[in-house]
């Protein structure tokens, strides 16, 4: 069963395949607390699925990602997945570009960042996924439906350790690096970096957008 949420633009459309496909699917409203677009339910698990085009939305709503709609998303579920279409080309330079009737526009995001950002997404406890556009997106699904019939969603994919995973979290704040982060995991654990004025290695401005984040995380 796959679940679609109500705010899916796309939700008759993807139905539609799924039902094409075999696979019984429902338009519901998803708890806004799972972060869900997609919950795929079957007899050997579940995983809640977020789906990003990736000039479309991903690279404009990073910061919405870092600190509210993943937070949500890996405390909802125990098998999160952020799925990418990615729609852009990359330039000469590296910089990435997204269509634009017709014609390739430079977005401004360099390729760096953008494999950064889901690099953090990864050791922040979420699996990255990355599809070219909607139907191998839908088709992903179908596969994923099919295998959590019959198998376990694959753990090895959740092979971070918990300080790993601390400092994912740390490095998805926007201007701190793992130096920073690492210097300010010697001194604090997560939890108590919530409830503290002043954070070793962080200035006041990194202080506050991180307890924004881990106010939504914790």
């Amino acid at each position: 069963m796959i679940l679609i949420d109500t705010r899916e633009q796309n939700a008759d459309f993807i139905k539609q395949k799924f039902d094409a496909a075999g696979i019984e699917s429902e338009i519901a409203t998803l708890p806004y607390a799972s972060g869900c677009d997609y919950l795929i339910a079957q007899t050997k698990g579940s995983c809640g699925i977020q789906r990003k085009d990736s000039t479309k939305e991903l690279i404009t709503q990073m910061e919405e990602l870092r600190t509210d709609i993943i937070p949500r998303l890996v405390t909802y579920t125990a098998n999160p997945v952020l799925l990418v279409e990615e729609s852009h080309q990359i330039g000469d330079a590296g910089y990435l570009f997204r269509r634009e009737k017709g014609v390739y526009v430079e977005t401004g995001m360099h390729s760096s960042a953008y494999y950064g950002f889901l690099e953090s997404m990864r050791m922040s406890g979420v699996d990255v996924v990355c599809t070219r556009d909607l139907n191998a997106s839908i088709w992903y699904m179908i596969a994923m439906d099919g295998y959590l019939s019959r198998e376990h969603f694959p753990k090895h994919l959740k092979s971070y350790k918990p300080h790993q995973q601390a400092l994912g979290m740390l490095c998805c704040v926007p201007t701190i690096g793992a130096k920073r982060a690492e210097k300010a995991l010697t001194e604090l654990s997560i939890a108590e970096m919530l409830h503290v004025g002043e954070i070793e290695g962080l200035t006041k401005t990194q202080t506050q957008k991180l307890k924004k984040a881990l106010g939504a995380r914790l």
